[in-house]
């Protein structure tokens, strides 16, 4: 790689330290002299690079990682030519004996994924790993009592979706027909490889593997198979979505995969990892107030910020800066403190506000209050995840509105919104207990 020169008697060049890896290697130079004659002598000289032994460890043993792009085994040991810089990579997330680990640093510093140049002495860089909780193995199935993956959902983790129900019901309390299930986990491939997935449906369905949709068909037919491929690297989990609805007469769910190296066949139970049980739900209420306003004894106070994580142990708040619509009316009128403050929902600044919590998906009893101390003869219509709670018009003797409702979450957020038919919906408090 050095052009031929003339005229020089020394010189010296820079060995590359990108590209090939192998420690099988030598470089050789010819020098070749010539006189005023005309007469030539050649000379040539190897010149042999210095080998280090590197390995790569993980702790705990016999994780995966990848060297150069390539997925190795730990531990594993290697000769490398000094200086020349090599690419290590720990996999994340993975699982090892039953356990799903996630990784947590290098020895040497260095990001998940970066490069090092060979050292001269012999050097281990090791991959530290953290046993993280993880689901048992399989899917989790919200199975819905309608078509539209709506209404109060049954859950349960389902081995694998290889299902033929026919005309039979597919769980307790759903119906045989007009139902819907999505089922969401994660998928742990075996091999560095593309892989096939296929559904059998009978009716629509939809698959989504690490956020790429593969396959969908979310129309009513007879049982086909559709199928769509997505390249994987083996030792490291990906999300799996699979949503399914059923019309009418025979239902049927089924989702397999192939890959080069792996018949086509049902994904299997052990590659299946469903989501790690949510944290139990706890009840809470908030109150809607003003931010220096006095916080009602057993309340959250919400004084109109954007969503967000609120530092109390909650996330929560509004689709939009909503602290200059909340009040603090100071009137006698009040009950207490709870009744006296408000949020407006409808003000031409946040003409649609709604208001958001994190919160585990599941069941739950919700108490709306809405109403102000100041006003009366206003239409109060709230919906908590859809489902109208608050529906009514205050007067001059009874100022507040309020309704409870039992809903369900499933995409963990409980979420209150405007109605159609609100004139000037305003919002006290919120009180929410898990079934």
């Amino acid at each position: 790689f050095i052009a031929a020169t003339t005229g020089a008697k020394s010189g010296s060049f820079t060995i590359p330290t990108t590209g090939e890896t192998s420690a099988n290697v030598w470089y050789r130079l010819s020098l070749t002299v010539r006189d005023s004659g005309g007469l030539t002598q050649t000379v040539q000289r190897d010149i042999v690079p210095r080998i280090s032994r590197l390995t790569l460890a993980t702790s705990p043993a016999a994780l995966q990682l990848t060297l150069d792009g390539q997925p190795v085994t730990a531990p594993f040991a290697f000769d490398s030519v000094v200086g020349i810089v090599r690419t290590v990579a720990a996999a994340t997330p993975q699982t090892s004996g039953g356990v799903a680990y996630a990784f947590g640093s290098w020895s040497d510093g260095g990001a998940r994924s970066h490069s090092v140049a060979t050292p001269a002495a012999a050097t281990t860089y090791t991959a530290r790993y953290n046993a993280s909780a993880g689901g048992p193995n399989g899917l989790n199935g919200a199975y819905f009592p309608t078509a539209t993956l709506t209404g109060t959902s049954r859950t349960r983790v389902d081995p694998a979706v290889d299902f033929v129900w026919g005309a039979a019901s597919p769980a307790a309390g759903i119906p045989a027909d007009h139902f819907s299930v999505r089922w969401t986990g994660q998928v742990l491939p075996q091999f560095s490889e593309t892989y096939t997935f296929y559904t059998v449906s009978n009716d629509g369905v939809r698959l989504w593997v690490n956020g790429t949709r593969v396959v969908d068909n979310w129309t009513n037919h007879g049982t086909t198979e559709n199928s769509g491929t997505v390249a994987l690297a083996a030792g490291q989990r990906y999300d799996i979505k699979m949503e399914y609805y059923e019309d009418t007469g025979n239902a049927t769910a089924r989702l397999l995969w192939s890959s080069p190296s792996t018949p086509k066949a049902v994904v299997p139970n052990a590659r299946l990892f469903a989501p790690a049980r949510a944290p139990a739900a706890v009840a809470f209420a908030v109150n809607f107030q003003t931010a220096s306003a006095a916080v009602p004894s057993g309340y959250l106070k919400d004084a109109g910020l954007v969503y967000g994580d609120r530092g109390n142990g909650h996330s929560y708040g509004w689709n939009a800066d909503n602290s200059a619509q909340m009040r603090d009316r100071n009137s006698s009128a009040s009950p207490d403190q709870r009744y006296d403050t408000l949020a407006y929902m409808q003000r031409p600044a946040n003409p649609d506000a709604f208001w958001e919590i994190a919160v585990p998906n599941g069941t739950y009893t919700v108490r709306l209050v809405a109403g102000d101390a100041g006003y009366f003869d206003i239409t109060y219509k709230l919906t908590v995840e859809g489902v109208l709670t608050v529906n009514g018009t205050s007067s001059a003797a009874s100022r507040w509105v309020e309704g409870t409702s039992t809903v369900a979450v499933t995409d963990g957020r409980l979420t209150i919104r405007n109605a159609s038919g609100a004139t000037a919906n305003k919002i006290c408090f919120v009180e929410v207990t898990p079934e």
